[in-house]
């Protein structure tokens, strides 16, 4: 919110007339300082940031002397800053926290934080149950496909054979009352080899529909 001010105020006429050094190094002021509020409340709420050998701030509190600051006000926010951010160093040994330089010491912090939490240890616990449930349940429907595939593939080639059977058999009814393929009224058959005809090939042909369909469908079932 500061800076949004900030940047807003420097567009305006006014501004020109500040030392635009000094709102700067105000705004940075404004910013370490969020970070120690920050700090102090997650060290009230965590112990576990007390320990210095372990932990520690991930600001460099020797920074503050490149401020140009033009209130005494600011200048005495500024010591109390340095004071707290050399308390917590990391002279003291311990790995920096809520740094996006170094995320080693957040993370080492998380876990001793969660280690020490029963109810945080109990989600672990049951996410962990979870976890592995799912990975059971992905690798069963695996299992499941795999098998289904095996299936699938036994079935398509069931049903290339009788596709292939079909077409044999149409080309025999062809072969059979037209062997020459010609289209000629001087060819004339019975009305009862002309209706054995029809009926055959519209059997043959409603069956080779249905074995494409069927293909088509274990074709699909196979890539899902």
């Amino acid at each position: 919110a500061y800076r949004l001010l900030l940047d807003h105020f420097l567009r305006l006429k006014e501004a020109k007339a500040r030392m635009q050094a000094a709102l700067r190094g105000r705004e940075t002021l404004v910013v370490w300082i969020a970070y120690c509020l920050s700090h102090a409340a997650a060290k009230a709420a965590h112990a576990e940031l007390e320990d210095g050998n372990s932990f520690a701030v991930p600001l460099e509190w020797s920074a503050l002397q490149h401020l140009v600051l033009d209130q005494i006000a600011a200048s005495d926010a500024l010591l109390r800053v340095s004071a707290y951010l050399r308390r917590h160093s990391t002279a003291g040994g311990g790995a920096p926290v809520f740094s996006l330089a170094d995320e080693a010491g957040t993370f080492a912090l998380a876990e001793k934080v969660a280690r020490s939490q029963a109810s945080i240890c109990v989600i672990w616990r049951k996410e962990q149950q979870n976890a592995e449930a799912r990975k059971k349940a992905h690798w069963e429907e695996v299992k499941r496909k795999q098998a289904l595939a095996r299936e699938l593939r036994l079935e398509i080639e069931k049903w290339k054979g009788k596709r292939a059977e079909v077409d044999e058999a149409i080309k025999v009814l062809r072969r059979k009352y037209n062997p020459d393929g010609i289209n000629d009224s001087r060819f004339s058959y019975s009305n009862e080899a002309i209706n054995e005809a029809n009926d055959q090939y519209e059997a043959l042909s409603a069956d080779l529909l249905h074995i494409k369909s069927t293909l088509e469908g274990h074709h699909s079932a196979l890539k899902a």
